[in-house]
């Protein structure tokens, strides 16, 4: 089974959600980058490996894996 990419967004309180690409998201340190299309609504929600079989890429020091997690960005 191919995993699905660990991030989402939402630009209506969280009613729909879009997938953002493994190529749009961007690792630096403890700073998330997500790129969107110059087109896109801008979100007004993000959530972390909220899909069954997703590719966890968040984790610590100790090398454990974020637990998954919807926040508001508003």
């Amino acid at each position: 089974m191919i995993s699905a990419p660990p991030f989402e967004l939402s630009a209506d309180g969280g009613k729909t959600w879009r997938r953002v690409s493994r190529a749009a998201t961007e690792l630096a340190g403890v700073t998330v980058k997500l790129t969107l299309a110059p087109s896109a609504t801008v979100p007004t929600h993000v959530r972390y490996a909220w899909a069954d079989y997703v590719d966890c890429v968040l984790e610590n020091g100790d090398g454990l894996v974020s637990t998954p997690f919807s926040e508001s960005l508003a």
